[in-house]
């Protein structure tokens, strides 16, 4: 049976939008006290983010805005996640961490628009760097003891540096299909 990947791709909006809702519910009133509120922000924007992502492939990648501004929500999306852990644990965020891989996202979006395969390598060497300061900020020593929530958290973010960076490696070695969401090649899936 043919893998359909963009049915695959509309659970991430579906379980996104739960997800989110529900932390939204809980963060309610309290925006700025345990980076519920900027997590729960970061999942929404990955619920409209591949959207975007799937309505591009259904135009057979006609509209590569929309692929700029998936990018840029992804990214987006990432950042929040890193204040949410700064947040929770009381420490600062450096504006750094948080602004430049969106801008870089912005930007290498928009220089790579017409190169999809370059776009997907660049965005997921991007994104996987991401994952990572997502990762260290909750691995750190000075957050305690290592309990099962953060383990658990940097083991989920390794899952997804690992799916970023097989799609950027796959690109690499000319599995250009890869670049394609309307394609069924074994790393889409």
């Amino acid at each position: 049976m043919p893998v359909d990947v963009a049915t695959i791709m509309l659970m991430f909006p579906v379980v996104s939008l739960s997800m989110a809702a529900a932390m939204l519910v809980v963060a309610w009133g309290r925006w700025r006290d345990d980076g519920l509120a900027p997590w729960a922000a970061g999942v929404l924007m990955i619920a409209v983010a591949f959207p975007l992502f799937i309505a591009n492939s259904l135009v057979s990648n006609q509209l590569p805005a929309l692929m700029v501004v998936g990018n840029t929500l992804l990214a987006a999306s990432y950042s929040a996640s890193l204040v949410a852990i700064c947040r929770f644990f009381g420490r600062p965020c450096s504006l750094w961490k948080i602004l430049v891989p969106v801008v870089a996202a912005v930007v290498g979006s928009l220089v790579l628009m017409d190169r999809p395969e370059a776009r997907v390598a660049a965005g997921g060497a991007l994104f996987s760097l991401q994952g990572g300061m997502v990762a260290r900020e909750a691995l750190r020593r000075d957050n305690g003891v290592l309990e099962r929530g953060r383990l658990l958290l940097a083991i989920g973010t390794g899952m997804v540096i690992a799916l970023y960076l097989q799609r950027s490696i796959g690109v690499l070695l000319g599995w250009n299909e890869v670049a394609h969401l309307g394609s069924s090649h074994f790393i889409q899936v």
